[in-house]
């Protein structure tokens, strides 16, 4: 949630998005959602590997394709948060002023095994 330009050297314009992101043990996230840009709503879908650091901060560069095309690559940084069930992300690409919010929605194939 924040601000945007559309483009390069655009003023900025309201952004809201909402959708939903998959990762692997490998760090691998992918997923999809819909964005609001200045009121036009656009789909995307976004891919990227996430570098994690020992003191829980990271960084991401997604491939965001909007129509099953290439449409620009977006750069966060994060936290991660609460045992990894929350990261906090803020792009870093000039002309973005925004906050984004991962949550863990289901236990994580790796938390779940049987103590007997």
């Amino acid at each position: 949630m924040g601000n945007t330009a559309p483009f390069p050297d655009a003023p900025l314009v309201p952004a809201v998005g909402q959708g939903i992101v998959v990762s692997d043990a490998r760090g691998v996230f992918k997923g999809g959602g819909t964005l609001s840009l200045g009121g036009m709503i656009i789909e995307q879908s976004i891919v990227g590997t996430a570098l994690v650091n020992h003191d829980g901060t990271g960084s991401i560069t997604y491939d965001v394709s909007i129509g099953g095309v290439h449409a620009f690559y977006w750069d966060i940084n994060f936290l991660i948060l609460d045992g990894g069930d929350e990261i906090w992300g803020m792009p870093y690409d000039t002309g973005s002023a925004l906050l984004c919010t991962l949550k863990r929605m289901g236990e994580a194939k790796s938390d779940k095994h049987d103590d007997k």
